[in-house]
């Protein structure tokens, strides 16, 4: 009996050192969302964001993929919605490393107007 036990204990040991080996599926493939109507998904901590602070009612669709962009003197990954642009900024703690764009400001400054 006591070598019945001592086999489990040993299986069980081996399936948890196993189970620990194993990689982990990256964060952004666990948080992707993806709609009929538009070809891009959004993904990783933008969809996160997207989520927690109004989705589709708020910012609508997505209507580019997430790519890199100067934005204020910086190479920022970013995404653009309808309704706005979500910016990384990863040297920000969360929740502030999500930041939405100042699109409005942009659109003064292109027109020439402080």
């Amino acid at each position: 009996m006591k070598s019945c036990w001592q086999h489990l204990f040993v299986m069980v040991v081996v399936a948890m050192l196993l189970a620990a080996l194993m990689p982990a599926a990256p964060a952004q493939a666990q948080n992707r969302i993806c709609f009929n109507e538009v070809p891009d998904c959004i993904e990783g901590r933008f969809a996160e964001y997207w989520q927690k602070n109004g989705g589709l009612p708020v910012f609508g669709f997505p209507i580019t993929p997430a790519f890199q962009q100067d934005v204020e003197g910086k190479a920022r990954l970013v995404q653009i919605f309808e309704r706005n642009r979500f910016e990384l900024h990863p040297e920000n703690a969360r929740p502030y490393d999500v930041l939405l764009g100042r699109l409005g400001d942009e659109l003064l400054q292109r027109r020439g107007t402080p």
